[in-house]
């Protein structure tokens, strides 16, 4: 995008929350490209803005800093006249390869583990409109709701979690199931919670992007 022609700070930046706004109405769809996009904005001969999207199986948190680092090294070699050094990245294929290779094992422990869990939680009594859950896929309609919990009710929970050696966000996670628990009827509930980590035994993967 070639934003260079609009003659005023404020207007550029207005372009800029357009390009955006657009960038987030496009849904990701697993089954296509592409999960990863870039817009490379020109604001002036000399100043650009780059907007970075990407579906969260293709960058998460742990990735990002060390993508912008890369991005950054490369930078400092093109402006200071050095040969580009090329890094290659192998362990996020070597990862790949270990999952196929363990597919039967992984498979075998998730059968086993959700075989006592019977069927999933009905959470349509905490909707405002009931809808079949088992074919859905995709939120529709975000929607945001925040709690504040300040003063001695803050205090009390703090106090708490250090007694029992939990952290709030343990705190947080219960509260969530026993919500569930109570509208689903049911006396288990199972959430899915990602976690940062890079556990599998391959080299480099705690500095591979993927």
């Amino acid at each position: 995008h070639d934003l260079s022609g609009l003659v005023s700070q404020q207007a550029r930046e207005e372009a800029i929350e357009a390009i955006r706004s657009e960038d987030r109405r496009r849904v990701f769809d697993l089954t296509r490209p592409t999960l990863f996009r870039l817009h490379v904005i020109k604001q002036s001969a000399d100043y650009y803005t780059v907007v970075k999207t990407e579906h969260h199986i293709i960058c998460e948190g742990w990735s990002g800093p060390l993508l912008l680092a890369g991005v950054h090294a490369y930078y400092q070699e093109l402006t200071s006249g050095r040969d580009i050094q090329m890094r290659e990245d192998t362990a996020y294929l070597s990862a790949q390869e270990y999952i196929a290779d363990h597919k039967g094992e992984i498979n075998g422990y998730w059968e086993e583990t959700l075989a006592e869990a019977g069927a999933a939680n009905d959470i349509n009594a905490l909707l405002s409109s009931p809808i079949k859950l088992d074919g859905y896929r995709r939120v529709e309609q975000p929607a945001s709701c925040m709690q504040v919990i300040g003063g001695e009710s803050y205090k009390a929970l703090k106090g708490f979690s250090r007694r029992e050696g939990i952290t709030m966000n343990v705190l947080v996670e219960f509260g969530w199931h026993k919500l569930i628990q109570v509208y689903s009827g049911r006396g288990q509930s199972i959430v899915g919670t990602t976690v940062s980590g890079r556990d599998l035994p391959i080299a480099g993967i705690e500095n591979s992007v993927g």
